[in-house]
C-alpha cells in the first residue's frame, strides 16, 4: 500500500468519526431509566383556569399578572409569577424547574397568601362584601402528568377548590313585599364552616379530592354582584367550602331594620339541593314572600 492510500484511508476514518460525534451531539442525553440531565432543560408552563361548573369564576378565571403561584415538580417547590397570557415565569429567573425525566408529575396552587407548602385545607372569609374578602376566599389547584417533547411548555389546568353560591332575589309584590324591601335586604349564609375538609391527592398523583367540611356555625356575608339578573332586585355571590347543607338553615334574608326587621330562611330539604362541591357553582333563585322564602335551584 502506498503512502497516498494510507493517507486517504486515515482521512476517511477521521471523517467518519467526526460525523459520528456530530450525531451524538444532536442526541438528547436520555439515560436508560428515562431521566434527563438536571439543569439542562428548563421547564416552562402555560395555564388555563377552569370556570366554576354550573350544576342547578382567580374568581373570573383570568390572571391579573401579579399572582404568586407555587409550583412543585417532583418534591421541589419554587415560586412562579402568573402573567396575563396564562404563562408562569420563575420568580427567580436563574432558578427555574428543570426537566429531570421525560415524564413528570407537577402540582401547583394559588391562594391570596403564598405558601411553598402544599395546603391540606383552605379557608374562606366571613366578610366577602367588603374589600378583597371575596377574592381572598378563592384557591386554585392544578395537578398534571406532563411529558418532555423538545422544549414545548407543560400545560396546567387550574380548578377552583371552593364552591360558588349565587343568589338572585325578587319580591312577591302581590303579597305585601316591595321591591325596595328586597333591594335593601341583607343576605347572609348561615351555619357555615369556614375551613374546608382535607385536600387529598390520589396515590397516582393525577387526581385530587376535597372532603366535605363538618357542620359549621359561622355566617358569611356575600358580595353584591356587579350586575343584577333581569327580573330580580338583588344578586349576591359567595365562595364557600364544600359541605352538605341538607336539613340546616342555609340562606338568611333580612328585610327592614330595627323593630321592623324580619328574618327569612331557606333550608335545603334534599341531599342534592344541599350538597356543595368543590369547583361547582350553585344558583338559587329566591322569591321573598310575606311569610317565607321560595327558592328554586
Amino acid at each position: 500500500m502506498n503512502r497516498l492510500s494510507v493517507s486517504l484511508r486515515q482521512r476517511v476514518i477521521t471523517a467518519c468519526c467526526t460525523f459520528a460525534l456530530a450525531l451524538t451531539a444532536c442526541t438528547e442525553d436520555v439515560a436508560d431509566d428515562n431521566s434527563l440531565p438536571d439543569g439542562r432543560y428548563p421547564m416552562t408552563f402555560t395555564t388555563t383556569v377552569q370556570g366554576l361548573a354550573q350544576t342547578r369564576a382567580t374568581v373570573d378565571n383570568t390572571w391579573a399578572g401579579t399572582e404568586e403561584v407555587a409550583v412543585m415538580a417532583g418534591n421541589t417547590v419554587k415560586k412562579y409569577m402568573a402573567v396575563n397570557g396564562g404563562e408562569l415565569t420563575p420568580a427567580d429567573t436563574d432558578n427555574p424547574h428543570y426537566w429531570t425525566s421525560k415524564t413528570m408529575t407537577v402540582q401547583a396552587w394559588y391562594s391570596a397568601t403564598y405558601s411553598d407548602t402544599r395546603p391540606e385545607k383552605f379557608t374562606v372569609q366571613p366578610g366577602q362584601n367588603n374589600g378583597t374578602g371575596y377574592q381572598q376566599s378563592d384557591m386554585l389547584y392544578a395537578i398534571a402528568s406532563v411529558s418532555y417533547s423538545g422544549g414545548s411548555s407543560a400545560s396546567l389546568e387550574f380548578k377552583h377548590l371552593p364552591a360558588k353560591v349565587v343568589m338572585n332575589l325578587k319580591a312577591d309584590t302581590q303579597n305585601g313585599i316591595t321591591e325596595a324591601d328586597v333591594t335593601n335586604a341583607t343576605v347572609t349564609l348561615v351555619n357555615q364552616a369556614l375551613t374546608s375538609g382535607t385536600i387529598t391527592v390520589d396515590e397516582d398523583g393525577k387526581t385530587y379530592t376535597v372532603a366535605q367540611a363538618v357542620s359549621g356555625s359561622d355566617g358569611i356575608t356575600p358580595q353584591k354582584s356587579g350586575q343584577t339578573v333581569s327580573g330580580y332586585q338583588q344578586t349576591v355571590q359567595a365562595l364557600v367550602v364544600p359541605q352538605q347543607m341538607q336539613g340546616r338553615k342555609f340562606i338568611k334574608v333580612t328585610t327592614g331594620a330595627g323593630t321592623a326587621a324580619r328574618d327569612y330562611y331557606y333550608t335545603p330539604t334534599t341531599e342534592a339541593d344541599g350538597k356543595l362541591e368543590a369547583g361547582n357553582q350553585y344558583t338559587y333563585n329566591i322569591t321573598v314572600k310575606k311569610d317565607n322564602l321560595e327558592a328554586t335551584c
